[in-house]
């Protein structure tokens, strides 16, 4: 197999964590493709933000929407964190996923299509096949 991104948190108190990351793989003679991870995303009109919550639905929410993202029966900790996104005291499945997904590709967040202000919609429940909530 092939490493293609190695993702490690590096803003606040995690700077000096990614420092010692990429001085101890340096030391070893090892060059993985890092990848900083901080909670900021891009914003349609080019701005930038901070929001954990808003960076994962920017991330996860048009993945879903499209069919592209699978969360299986059973699953039960993703799917939980994924309905209560916001409310939830556990979020680290669904951060996890987001930083997988930013990695792979750079997240734009259309302020006008998702407002806060916008009526939460009830979820779909799609059985056991695993497609969908």
């Amino acid at each position: 197999d092939v490493l293609t991104g190695f993702g490690v948190p590096c803003q606040g108190t995690e700077k000096e964590f990614y420092k010692s990351v990429i001085e101890k793989a340096s030391n070893r003679g090892l060059y993985p493709p890092f990848h900083e991870l901080k909670n900021v995303y891009t914003t349609s009109d080019g701005k930038a933000k901070t929001n954990k919550h808003a960076r994962i639905i920017a991330a996860l929410q048009p993945l879903f929407e499209q069919g592209k993202y699978y969360i299986q029966a059973a699953q039960i900790e993703a799917k939980e964190e994924i309905l209560t996104i916001g409310s939830s005291r556990w979020d680290d499945l669904v951060d996890a996923m987001c930083y997988a997904e930013m990695i792979l590709m750079p997240v734009y967040y259309d302020l006008k299509k998702y407002n806060d202000d916008v009526e939460e919609q009830e979820s779909t429940y799609r059985g056991t096949t695993g497609y969908g909530l």
